[in-house]
C-alpha cells in the first residue's frame, strides 16, 4: 500500500473516532479520552485514574440555569470553550443551551433573549471571541480608581461597583500544575493546598455561574475536584510536525507516545 493511502486511511478512521466522540457526547456516554480535532491536528486528555467517571458531579446540573462545569470546560476545547464549537451550539439550540444565560453568558444580565435574533445579539462576545461576562468592583486596595465608564454595550449593570470584565473561562486541565488559582489569582489563598484553593473555586463557580441556591457538598466538590486533578490535555497530532522517529516523552505508567508516520503523533 502507497504512503498516501496510509496517510488516507489515517485520516478517515481519525475523523469517525472524532465523530463517534461527539455523538456519544451527546448521549452522555463521554468517550473522554478519543482525540478531537482542533486547527492544527488533533488534542487529547490522558486521565491518571484511568477512564474519567461520565456521571462525576463535574457533568451534573448543580445549580438552577441547567448548566454543569461541562457547560464551559468542554473536552473537545481542551476543557474550556472555543467560539466556532459555541456558534455550533447556539446553532443547534437556537441558543437556548445552557452555556447561553444572561447572569454571565451575555453582554449584559438584562438583556432581551426573547428571540433568536435578540439572543444573537445578546451573547455576541460569547459567540465571537467565547467570553463569559465577570462583574467585579474595584478592590480596596487598589492603585486606580474608575473616573468614567464608556460601555460599548450600553448595560445598565455596568458601574464602578459591578465593572464589566470579560475573560475565556480557564481549562479545567493539567491542574496540578498550577502556581495560582483564577485569572488574577482572587481563589489562591496564602498557606492553603492546591486541593483547597480548587474547591473552594468550585463552590462559587457552582453558586455563580451555574446559579445554585447553596454550596455543593463537600462530596460533591471533591468529585468535581478530583476529577479535574487527574486531566492531563496536550497535542497528539500537530499537521506542523514532521518527525519520523520514535518519541518517548512524559507519560503515565504503560502509556507512551510514539510516531511512526511524518506528523503524527499518538498515544498507546
Amino acid at each position: 500500500m502507497k504512503r498516501g493511502s496510509k496517510l488516507a486511511i489515517t485520516t478517515v478512521v481519525l475523523t469517525i473516532m472524532v465523530g463517534v466522540t461527539v455523538a456519544l457526547a451527546a448521549t452522555g456516554n463521554l468517550a473522554l479520552l478519543i482525540p478531537f480535532r482542533d486547527p492544527s491536528g488533533t488534542v487529547r486528555t490522558v486521565a491518571s485514574a484511568g477512564d474519567p467517571v461520565p456521571n462525576s458531579a463535574f457533568f451534573q446540573s448543580l445549580g438552577s440555569n441547567g448548566r454543569t462545569c461541562g457547560s464551559c470546560h468542554q473536552a473537545s476545547d481542551a476543557w474550556t470553550v472555543t467560539p466556532a464549537h459555541i456558534q455550533e451550539r447556539f446553532e443547534a439550540t437556537g441558543g437556548l443551551d445552557p452555556i447561553f444565560r444572561t447572569n454571565d453568558g451575555a453582554n449584559c444580565p438584562s438583556a432581551d433573549v426573547h428571540t433568536v435574533n435578540a439572543r444573537r445579539d445578546a451573547y455576541s462576545m460569547l459567540l465571537g471571541k467565547g467570553l463569559i461576562r465577570v462583574s467585579r468592583g474595584v478592590p480596596a486596595n487598589a492603585e486606580f480608581s474608575v473616573a468614567a465608564i464608556d460601555d460599548p454595550h450600553n448595560c445598565p449593570e455596568t458601574t464602578p461597583a459591578g465593572l464589566a470584565l470579560f475573560r475565556r473561562p480557564l481549562p479545567a486541565s493539567n491542574l496540578r500544575f498550577l502556581t495560582t488559582v483564577m485569572w488574577d489569582g482572587r481563589e489562591s489563598f496564602p498557606g492553603q493546598t492546591l486541593q483547597f484553593d480548587l474547591t473552594d473555586q468550585a463552590a462559587g463557580a457552582t453558586t455563580g455561574h451555574a446559579q445554585a441556591a447553596q454550596r455543593p457538598t463537600d462530596a460533591q466538590l471533591a468529585e468535581i475536584v478530583n476529577f479535574e486533578l487527574q486531566l492531563s490535555t496536550a497535542q497528539s497530532f500537530d499537521q506542523g510536525s514532521y518527525s519520523t522517529r520514535r518519541v518517548e516523552q512524559y507519560r503515565w505508567p504503560g502509556q507512551a507516545v510514539i510516531s511512526n508516520v511524518p506528523g503524527l503523533l499518538e498515544y498507546r
